[in-house]
């Protein structure tokens, strides 16, 4: 297991009732995902600026957005772009995204043709070995054990309103190259193909927000879905199309963090999704340790 994230929880500590104390609920959030989408020029190898358009969502430059209503329904999102006349599309599968969740996706679209005087050449994409990842919230304080999932209780009458840092993982990177023929005329056309695919992995440091009502247990979860691509190329000549390498990419397909909350079991009375009281005096940050763990 590993820590992932750090954790503040702006609500202070839990405290005794006081007439300052205002009954309040807090409204939700909609579930929002970004589709990050970047296009290469295969006979560049380099990213070109290009039009997007999307099956859904809204379009703002190379950004998708998809917002709930307030939960987000799991749906394949197409996302294109034309180049030299041709429109080159791939299908994101956009999966449920409970309310104040948020997820992004990435996206790149290789866009033209290798070049090729004696052969002609092609390729295709397909997916294989992806992998889920899910790492919790984790208390150093204390959290109970539901379904085999790690949940905090908020024992009070309070709305905790808190905030996390975490990190996340977008891009891809060519892992592993297999040359099915050595013949030194192919060497270009694969070339190009292996340097539009690559890239890398980044990590960069995201901020997400939420709120707990009052006698709630809760979760807060990063999921992360990766694999591999495998990219095989083919040349044609004399209505004979022989496959010649096959290039694997390790890629991010997306991540997503969401809170998920429900009553405390004897407290079931008590609990209403959104409600609790709020503190009219203020707190400052207080550091409530714990973090976000992954399981082996």
């Amino acid at each position: 297991m590993k820590k992932f994230f750090s954790l503040l929880a702006l609500a202070g500590a839990l405290v005794a009732c006081t007439p300052e104390e205002i009954p309040t609920y807090f409204e939700v959030k909609n579930a929002k995902a970004e589709i990050n989408v970047e296009v290469i020029e295969l006979y560049t190898a380099q990213p070109i600026s290009s039009a997007i358009t999307a099956s859904a969502g809204t379009v703002s430059g190379s950004v998708v957005t998809l917002e709930g209503s307030p939960r987000l329904s799991a749906q394949d999102v197409t996302v294109s772009t034309v180049y030299d006349g041709k429109t080159y599309s791939q299908v994101v599968k956009v999966s449920d995204l409970l309310a104040g969740g948020e997820a992004r996706y990435s996206v790149r679209l290789v866009v033209g043709a290798i070049p090729g005087d004696v052969y002609k050449y092609s390729y295709e994409v397909t997916k294989s070995n992806l992998k889920t990842q899910v790492g919790y919230l984790d208390y150093t304080h204390g959290s109970h054990s539901h379904n085999g999932e790690p949940w905090a209780y908020n024992m009070s009458e309070f709305i905790l309103d808190m905030e996390c840092s975490y990190e996340v993982e977008e891009g891809q990177e060519v892992t592993d190259v297999k040359y099915i023929s050595v013949d030194p005329m192919f060497k270009d056309a694969v070339k190009s193909l292996i340097d539009s695919y690559d890239g890398e992995i980044i990590t960069s440091e995201k901020n997400y927000e939420f709120k707990v009502s009052a006698w709630a247990m809760y979760k807060v979860y990063l999921t992360k879905v990766f694999g591999d691509k495998t990219v095989t190329i083919y040349a044609e000549k004399d209505n004979e199309k022989t496959a010649i390498a096959e290039i694997t990419v390790n890629s991010v397909e997306y991540s997503s963090i969401q809170k998920e909350e429900a009553p405390i079991p004897g407290h079931e009375g008590h609990y209403h999704y959104g409600h609790g009281h709020s503190h009219g005096h203020g707190h400052g940050a207080e550091n409530a340790g714990g973090g976000i763990i992954w399981a082996d």
